[in-house]
Formats: structure tokens, sequence, C-alpha cells
């Protein structure tokens, strides 16, 4: 009788879990976006593999561009969309043509890629960040700033002080808060897993 009766379950819920599409791009997935990738009013799902798959709402391949996705960002830079895209050892600045910027190498895996206004001077940087460096670059792919931070896990920018800068907030071996140039304004010696920026008393 458990036997029918888990069957008889199994037959009411399937239908229910099933998906209506797949995609499969063939390799591990790092990360994934939903966004307006052609500024046509539809949203699109960017995934990232060992490529950024652009994939409509019903599940068709879109675009294929032909550089990592381990760690990506999407916004406006030079008023063109475009993708900040991070791999083994490089990170590279892309349009939404698949038409690339810049390159730059990395000393590591890209675990984080970001698209800031760091300064509020409507110019756009790039972020990268490996397990132990931080990179801000100029939208033209110079180095702007570096700073090496052990055990790297997680990064954000937001202007906390409401300045019109970005801050940098990093888990990692110790908790930083850094400021526009990555240095230092505190930080507490403590190892950080992940954190949460909020409004918390209103």
């Amino acid at each position: 009788m458990k036997k029918i009766l888990a069957i008889l379950i199994l037959i009411l819920i399937l239908p229910l879990v099933s998906s209506d599409w797949k995609y499969q791009t063939k390799e591990k997935v790092y990360d994934f976006r939903i966004l307006d990738y052609d500024g046509d009013g539809k949203s699109e799902i960017a995934v990232g593999s060992e490529f950024l798959h652009i994939i409509d709402f019903e599940g068709n391949l879109l675009k294929r561009f032909e550089y990592p996705g381990y760690a990506f960002d999407f916004s406006k830079v030079y008023l063109v969309n475009s993708f900040v895209l991070g791999g083994k050892n490089k990170g590279y600045l892309v349009d939404y043509l698949g038409n690339m910027k810049f390159e730059y190498p990395l000393d590591g895996e890209a675990e984080f890629a970001m698209i800031r206004d760091i300064d509020s001077d409507s110019r756009k940087e790039v972020i990268f960040a490996t397990e132990d460096k931080i990179y801000l670059l100029y939208r033209n792919g110079n180095l702007k700033v570096s700073r090496n931070i052990s055990g790297i896990k997680k990064i954000e920018c937001t202007d906390i002080d409401g300045d019109g800068d970005m801050e940098f907030i990093v888990a990692a071996d110790k908790f930083y808060v850094l400021d526009k140039d990555l240095n230092n304004i505190w930080y507490c010696c403590t190892e950080a897993d992940t954190f949460l920026v909020n409004d918390f008393d209103g």
C-alpha cells in the first residue's frame, strides 16, 4: 500500500517540478545573471562557464562569447552595453557584440568581476579580484591600483558614507573596509566568509 501511495504522489508531483526547457553549457556553470543583453527591452539569461552564453527565456542560444565567464558583470561602458569577464589568469572587457576592448593579466583565477563608477566622475572603472588580489582598472584597461589581500571570499562596492565615492567591503583573512583607492579605512582582526550591507536601523 505504501509503495502504491508513493507512486501516486510521484505521478502528481513530477509534472509540477519538470522544467519547460533546459540548456546545456557542457561545462561547469560558475555564475548567471538576468539582463537585457541587446537593449530590446526583453530580459535574457547570461550564463558564465568556460564561455559566456546568452540565452532567451525559451532556452534558445542567442550568442556565445569565446571568453570565460568564471565571474562577470554587465553595464554600459563608453555608452555601450559591455561585459567584464574573468577567467584563468586573465580579465576582459568585451562589448555586447563580442568585440574585446581590453585584456588584463591576473595572478590567478578570477573570483569576482565588476563594473562601477568608483569616484562619481561618470567614467566607470573595472574591478577584478582573485583569491589574493584586487585590481582596479580604468575603462581603457590601464591599472589604476591593486592590493594584495589573502583569502578573498566576497567583495562588494558601495557608497557607505554617502560622499559619492565607493568603498570596498572585503571578506577575507580579515574583514576590510577600503576606500576608492584600496587603502584601509578600517579592518578587524577576524577571518570573514561573508557579510551583508544594509540599512538595518532605517
